[in-house]
């Protein structure tokens, strides 16, 4: 469960990185042989387009997913702080295996994702980074009180 401090942070600063939480060596291990065998069972999706992969041949992309996805983002402990955040009715809207290849991955520009993503009522995103990557690769970037401006232009 998140402290009142990280609900706190997460309400001014729209985001928090709750300290009690980390995944297992053991659950890391399955995500990345889980990674693997999605990128083997979908060789035309370019790899940072991997959508949905906690369904199994399901709309809206067709992809062969994996349940340990399934189990990642039904997992009590995820849930609850999401819960404790913005209330009892959870759906899960998405998800998105970003792997972003050294070599061939696509920048993706500062933006937010309420441009894209039009949905009534609270919604937050979850970012679960399965690799150690150095700062200056940035590999994820949040700015810090934006979404008390609202949607921005793009």
């Amino acid at each position: 469960m998140l402290a009142t401090s990280e609900i706190e942070s997460y309400r001014e600063d729209g985001l928090v990185i709750p300290r009690d939480f980390r995944l297992s060596e053991t659950e890391l291990d399955c995500l990345h042989d889980a990674v693997d065998s999605v990128i083997r069972a979908n060789p035309d999706t370019p790899t940072d387009f991997l959508f949905n992969v906690h369904l199994d041949r399901l709309p809206p992309l067709r992809l062969v997913g994996h349940s340990a996805f399934t189990s990642l983002v039904t997992r009590h402990e995820i849930l609850d702080m999401v819960e404790q955040l913005i209330g009892p009715d959870i759906i899960n809207w998405a998800t998105h295996l970003f792997c972003k290849q050294a070599t061939t991955g696509r920048e993706v520009p500062w933006h937010q994702d309420a441009q894209y993503i039009h949905l009534l009522g609270n919604a937050l995103n979850i970012f679960i980074a399965m690799v150690r990557i150095a700062p200056e690769a940035a590999n994820l970037w949040i700015a810090p009180r934006s979404h008390t401006r609202g949607v921005q232009p793009s």
